[in-house]
């Protein structure tokens, strides 16, 4: 039997119930947009229909609304709790938008599993805006980073079981943050297309670079190394990705990058996030990323994007000595170029395309 009820900051709605309130909150002037945005969604999720609109984050291109099946959402929910042995009246922290899946499925899981949802305002974690202990929280990078700044003791951290890390890569400075938490961190896999994620990674141990796929989800590679996903609750039987990986086992994969992003230099094929996770540790402030740039001699040359002002000329002879030690003579970037603010979407990926041509645009 399907729950439609929900349990709420400790209370419990029934269908009825539930229904009231959505259309009260809804109609409130004094609503803020997120908190109407959730209850648009639970009073979506209540009614007739069986599937739901959702819209994608535009990481790989122009932004779009898929229509998702309310079934397979469900039984991602049941995945997810399975995985994470998640229980009812466990503690579940929404702190991400509903606009989106990643928040979306936060409410589901708290009604499939019947877990207590305590909904804060998305991009604005304070661990002073609740005090029970979490089970459960789902987050972006750049919240985690947010989080860990404000509590530098990590004291904090102990009220929090397990963290989910969706939408981007988690900074190499968090990533050394985690190494001295109890709670578990994990990053997820995923897209709109599989409804939330299919597959896991444990951040605690940063030498575990393999992902594990959740129980029921098959994979495999296609001919030039992509990512292909057999996912029988989404009624897909062949769902091919962008992302390049290695496969380790049946279940089990290292994600490499996404083959539109791969840079053919002088007729040698990088790929720019396994060069810019080597020179992470020496750009730890500042986002970046590599691209390739059209020349005359290679074809496409290597280029550094930094966000932000320019370095001072030390700065920049440091960094440029970093890079030569290590990477390759023919792995460096011929150029080092800075942008003062990065375009990204919702869930803080780098529009890598978006920020290159607005770059070049503005050196023509």
């Amino acid at each position: 039997m399907l729950r439609s009820s929900l349990l709420l900051n400790g209370q419990c709605y029934k269908q009825a119930k539930l229904i009231n309130l959505c259309q009260h909150k809804i109609t409130s002037n004094h609503l803020a947009d997120w908190e109407r945005n959730l209850y648009l969604f639970i009073q979506q999720w209540l009614d007739n229909t069986q599937t739901i609109a959702i819209k994608t984050s535009g990481s790989t291109g122009t932004a779009k609304t898929i229509n998702v099946f309310k079934s397979a959402m469900r039984q991602s929910a049941q995945m997810t709790g399975q995985y994470f042995q998640l229980k009812p009246n466990d503690n579940a922290l929404l702190c991400l938008p509903t606009t989106y899946i990643a928040g979306q499925m936060m409410v589901v899981r708290a009604f499939v599993l019947g877990l207590n949802l305590i909904p804060i305002r998305p991009n604005a974690i304070s661990f002073g805006a609740f005090n029970q202990c979490i089970d459960f929280v789902a987050m972006l990078p750049l919240q985690l980073y947010q989080l860990l700044a404000s509590n530098p003791t990590l004291e904090k951290f102990k009220t929090i079981k397990t963290v989910l890390i969706g939408g981007a890569s988690v900074s190499l400075k968090s990533l050394h943050a985690i190494q001295n938490l109890t709670t578990k961190v994990y990053q997820s896999y995923g897209m709109t297309e599989t409804v939330s994620h299919i597959a896991i990674r444990c951040l605690n141990s940063p030498q575990e670079l393999t992902y594990s796929v959740l129980e029921g989800i098959q994979i495999k590679q296609d001919m030039q190394g992509r990512l292909v996903i057999h996912a029988p609750h989404l009624g897909v039987h062949q769902l091919k990705t962008h992302d390049v990986i290695r496969l380790h086992s049946k279940n089990q994969f290292e994600l490499l990058g996404r083959i539109d992003n791969i840079i053919n230099s002088g007729g040698i094929k990088f790929n720019p996030e396994q060069l810019e996770a080597q020179i992470e540790r020496f750009i730890p402030t500042r986002r970046f990323f590599i691209s390739g740039v059209d020349d005359e001699k290679l074809g496409s040359k290597l280029v550094l994007w930094i966000e932000g002002q320019p370095f001072t000329l030390l700065e920049m002879k440091t960094l440029q000595d970093q890079i030569s030690h290590q990477l390759d003579k023919y792995q460096q970037p011929k150029v080092i170029r800075f942008l003062n603010q990065f375009k990204q979407t919702p869930t803080g990926k780098i529009q890598r395309k978006i920020n290159l041509a607005a770059a070049l645009s503005d050196i023509k």
